[in-house]
């Protein structure tokens, strides 16, 4: 569908697909020369068999599924779960010292969860917007697996909550790569855990800006911005390494526009100098060949705030004519 919008959009998304392409010679050799000396995670070395030419980018997420499969079969290997499984996620960013918002206490059972969650929430999260309960096992937020904790919600809500998803298995019918995953994440034991929220910013309730920043071969290609409260219009901007900033809408056929105020925002105050460093050393940390690194910012603090969010090996988030480039870099 995305290809039709050159036909439809005339010379402007003819123009903007010419720009994508441009940028994508620019850092070839760039990601190229990274990639040579990429020391890659012995999970994904069966990769090389699975990947041909012109391979889209959820046929790429795809196989590396499969890849993930026959490993846990053949070896017992769970690298999977680094994604699948927010208190591995977690663990992996605690334990390799990125920064990120804390995790009070996970529990293996509802019924500790209820009577300790309830303490940890009179303590710690009472006055504060930004306390969340997530389930560790489901990760799909069409499932609602993170709950803002409210202080007019009462407990026995939260509770409830955790019990309707406890055996619940999310289910991919949707992606390519749903037969694979399916089968994997049915593996994963229920877990649930509390998190405090983001403190970055001048005062306790600043919401951050996320970024999902896309990183191939240890190089972060782009940056595509999703959440957060700022006085810019345009929604989605994708932020390129050129220090551009653009923003494509489907009803302009994707011909692309100028996001300067996100750019302000973002670029010129050195937001992303440090996001950009942020996504490429937890990418060499996990040494794996194309990651999502989702990174909270605190627009109206220090950039050295930034705080990794969570990541995504099997990203369903679009960037327009720079989908096509990105899969075959990676």
């Amino acid at each position: 569908m995305v290809w039709n919008m050159r036909f439809f959009g005339g010379r402007k998304s003819e123009a903007s697909y010419q720009r994508a392409q441009a940028y994508y010679e620019s850092m070839k050799t760039r990601v190229l020369k990274s990639a040579v000396g990429w020391e890659l995670h012995r999970a994904l070395g069966p990769m090389e068999k699975e990947v041909y030419d012109g391979i889209t980018f959820y046929d790429m997420v795809a196989t590396r599924a499969k890849v993930f499969l026959a490993n846990l079969k053949a070896h017992h290997w769970t690298d999977f779960r680094v994604e699948k499984d927010k208190c591995a996620m977690y663990q992996f960013v605690h334990a390799n010292g990125f920064p990120h918002c804390p995790i009070f206490k996970e529990w293996d059972n509802v019924q500790d969860f209820a009577v300790e969650g309830g303490k940890i929430r009179r303590e710690n999260c009472m006055g504060s917007k930004n306390c969340f309960v997530k389930m560790c096992h489901i990760t799909m937020g069409h499932l609602n697996s993170a709950k803002r904790i409210k202080e007019a919600l009462p407990w026995s809500d939260y509770i409830e909550w955790a019990e309707h998803l406890w055996h619940k298995r999310p289910i991919d019918w949707d992606r390519t790569w749903g037969p694979y995953f399916d089968q994997l994440t049915s593996t994963l034991k229920p877990r649930v855990m509390i998190q405090d929220g983001f403190k970055g910013g001048r005062s306790l309730h600043d919401a951050p800006i996320e970024l999902k920043v896309e990183v191939v071969w240890g190089v972060a290609y782009l940056a595509y911005i999703t959440v957060g409260a700022h006085e810019c219009d345009l929604e989605s901007s994708i932020i390129l390494r050129d220090g551009s900033v653009l923003n494509y809408q489907f009803k302009n056929f994707l011909a692309e526009d100028e996001d300067q105020c996100s750019k302000k925002l973002l670029v010129d105050r050195g937001f992303m100098d440090v996001v950009w460093h942020m996504a490429e050393s937890f990418a060499a940390a996990l040494a794996f060949d194309s990651i999502r690194v989702d990174i909270f910012v605190p627009i109206n603090g220090d950039p050295r705030d930034a705080v990794v969010n969570e990541i995504s090996l099997s990203s369903g988030a679009g960037y327009a004519w720079h989908w096509k480039f990105f899969s075959k870099l990676w």
